[in-house]
C-alpha cells in the first residue's frame, strides 16, 4: 500500500487501536488484578446494601427508591380517582376503566406497602367523594366541565365580592 504518511499530507497517522502481544496483555491485567486486589478488601452485596441504614439522618438506597416508587403510585392513583370521578359524573363510558385501573393502583399499593396503604386508605375515600358531581352541573374543579365552558364560553369563575 505504501507509505502510511502519504495519504495524510506527510503527517503521521494515528492507529485507532493499539497492538499488544497476549503476553505484555497478561503481564498489564496481571498488574492491574494485583492493585485492585490490594486496595479492595470488602465485596459488593447490592441486596446486603440495599436496606443498609447508612448512618446518622441519612437513609439507605433502598428507603429512597421505596418512598420514590410509594409516592409515584399515589400521584398516579390521585390521578386515576380524579379522571374516573370526572367520567362518572359526565356519564361517559371510560369511567369503568378508569376506575379499575385505579382499583390495580391501590393493590399495589395495599401489596407493597400495607401499612402506609391503611394511613391513606381512608383520606382517599374522602378526597375521592368530593371529587364528583352531579351529572349536568359544571363546576370549576372538574377538567371536562372547564373543557366544557372553555368550548362555550362559560365563566365557572365565582364572582367576587363587591
Amino acid at each position: 500500500m505504501g507509505d502510511p504518511r502519504a495519504s495524510s499530507g506527510g503527517r503521521e497517522r494515528r492507529r485507532a487501536f493499539r497492538v499488544t502481544t497476549a503476553a505484555a496483555e497478561s503481564r498489564e491485567d496481571a498488574k492491574t488484578l494485583r492493585r485492585v486486589m490490594t486496595t479492595t478488601n470488602t465485596h459488593f452485596q447490592p441486596a446486603a446494601l440495599a436496606d443498609e441504614v447508612v448512618g446518622q439522618g441519612v437513609s439507605s438506597l433502598g428507603a429512597f427508591k421505596r418512598r420514590k416508587r410509594l409516592h409515584a403510585l399515589e400521584a398516579t392513583r390521585s390521578h386515576l380517582a380524579s379522571m374516573a370521578a370526572q367520567q362518572r359524573s359526565h356519564g361517559l363510558e371510560d369511567a369503568e376503566e378508569s376506575f379499575s385501573l385505579q382499583l390495580i393502583v391501590e393493590a399495589a399499593i395495599r401489596d407493597e406497602f400495607s401499612a402506609e396503604f391503611e394511613e391513606l386508605f381512608p383520606g382517599w375515600l374522602e378526597n375521592d367523594n368530593e371529587l364528583e358531581h352531579p351529572t349536568g352541573t359544571l363546576t370549576a374543579g372538574c377538567g371536562i366541565c372547564r373543557s366544557i365552558a372553555a368550548a362555550t364560553r362559560i365563566n365557572l369563575d365565582p364572582p367576587e365580592a363587591a
